[in-house]
Order: C-alpha cells, then sequence, then structure tokens
C-alpha cells in the first residue's frame, strides 16, 4: 500500500512538472544585463534577426487587461551596447496595433541614490513626446512580424549615445553632457525602467516597478560577457525526466518482486 502511494505521488509530481516550468519563465524581471556588440543594428523599427543575435535576450508573458484590446502574449527584450551606444529592441507581440499615442518611457538612478534622474528621462513613441533626455537617444517604433510572432506587431528599437569615460552626477542636463549618457560607473551597472503606455499594451519593466521609486528599478550590468544560456525550464525538464525514470525504475523493480513472491 505505501508503495503505491509513493508511486502515486511521484506521478502526479511528474504531471505537474511542465506546468511549474511554464509559469516560472513568466517570473519577474528584477536585473537585466547587457552584451557586449559585434554588430551595430539599424534603427529602423524592424526585427533583423542577424543584427541581435548578440544581444542579451529575455522576456516575459503579459496580460494587457480586457480594456486594451491586446491579446496575451509575451514582450521580448534584447540589450546590447557599444562603447558609445546602448542598444535596446523590445519586440511587443502583444501589441496588435500601430497607435500615435504609442510611448515608452525611460527613467533612470544611474549614481544609485534612490532618486530619479529627472534631467535624463526619456519618452520614447511614433513622435516625439519632448521629454528633456530624448536628445541622446535614436529611437524607431515599427510595426510588422519578427522572428517571435509572424502576425504584425510593435517592434521598438532604441540605441542611446553613452559613455564609459565619466559616471551621471544625478542632475547635469543633456546640453551639458553633449548630449551622452555617462555609465561609467564602478560596479558596471545603472538603475533603470521602461513604462510602456496603454497603446503599447500597458507593461512595466520590472513588471513590479514604481517609477517614482527607483529602488524598485532593474539593475542594468553594461558589458556583461554572454554566459551559457540555458533556459530556465531545462532544469526543471532534466528533473522531470529523471523522475520519471525513477519512477518507472521502481515500479519494474516492484512487479519483479510481486512475481517472485
Amino acid at each position: 500500500m505505501n508503495r503505491c502511494r509513493v508511486l502515486s505521488f511521484g506521478i502526479i509530481i511528474a504531471l505537474f512538472l511542465p506546468f511549474i516550468a511554464s509559469v516560472s519563465v513568466r517570473g519577474e524581471i528584477n536585473s537585466l544585463k547587457s552584451y557586449k556588440a559585434t554588430t551595430a543594428p539599424i534603427i529602423d523599427g524592424s526585427f533583423t534577426q542577424s543584427e541581435w543575435a548578440d544581444a542579451y535576450h529575455t522576456s516575459f508573458y503579459h496580460t494587457p487587461g480586457p480594456l486594451l484590446n491586446h491579446p496575451n502574449d509575451t514582450i521580448h527584450v534584447y540589450i546590447k551596447n557599444t562603447p558609445n551606444k546602448l542598444y535596446l529592441l523590445f519586440d511587443d507581440l502583444p501589441d496588435n496595433t500601430s497607435d500615435l499615442n504609442d510611448y515608452v518611457y525611460i527613467y533612470y538612478d544611474c549614481n544609485f541614490d534612490n532618486q530619479r534622474d529627472d534631467n535624463i528621462s526619456m519618452g520614447l513613441g511614433r513622435g516625439s513626446n519632448g521629454m528633456i533626455g530624448d536628445s541622446m537617444v535614436n529611437w524607431a517604433f515599427g510595426f510588422g512580424d519578427s522572428p517571435n510572432k509572424i502576425e504584425d506587431h510593435t517592434i521598438i528599437e532604441i540605441a542611446i549615445n553613452i559613455t564609459f569615460s565619466s559616471s551621471y552626477n544625478g542632475s547635469a542636463r543633456p546640453d551639458e553632457m553633449n548630449h551622452i549618457l555617462p555609465v561609467g560607473n564602478s560596479n558596471g551597472k545603472i538603475r533603470i525602467i521602461f513604462d510602456a503606455s496603454m497603446h503599447v499594451s500597458n507593461w512595466l519593466i520590472p513588471q513590479n516597478g514604481d517609477i517614482f521609486d527607483p529602488t524598485t528599478y532593474a539593475e542594468l550590468t553594461l558589458n556583461a560577457e554572454p554566459s551559457a544560456n540555458i533556459p530556465f525550464g531545462t532544469p526543471l525538464l532534466i528533473g522531470f525526466i529523471l523522475i520519471t525514470a525513477i519512477i518507472s525504475l521502481g515500479y519494474i523493480i516492484s512487479r519483479r518482486k510481486l512475481k517472485i513472491t
């Protein structure tokens, strides 16, 4: 009887592991990386896979909400940098409309003083929002297919002027820095948050971040080296296979013992 209970319990765990893995990949993004770029992408609002093959990639599943009339789907984020550019691509699969009010706002706490750096905030859209930090960035909103989805959706490409020769003091304006963002912190990181308007399916990165609280921003590590890119679900899949094998072996042994007795 005990043997049957153990077997049943193991089977239940094995059956639910793939579901757990699928839910886990939708988790909170609290940190980001930017890989050293080997290719400079063309900022034209189209997703050319070869231009972003060397970028850091992360994603999360997003539920825009019933009032926005966008389907639930995945937001893909690609990040890389050269010594003088920080490149970002957002492949916004839920946003199946092209709207003049599509915007993504970027806020910083570059010097980790827990104060939002309002003098470099950016508001990037299909038109210009006129925010003070916009002069430091080149961007393009596109609408089309991508390697992640064949149906048309919003694609956002961004190139921010940066320098590693100095760090941001928390108050300088773009015109005082030759419209170049200093990111040369000793820890190799800056704090950043992305806030998409409701017309771009209304997402935040980090998802539980607060644009008014820099302590909730994501830490972006620049010049990061790519590591072995093992998908989050892979260890759980391996565990699922091992548990299934152990359960099967135990069942076979039990059956043989029953036959012997």
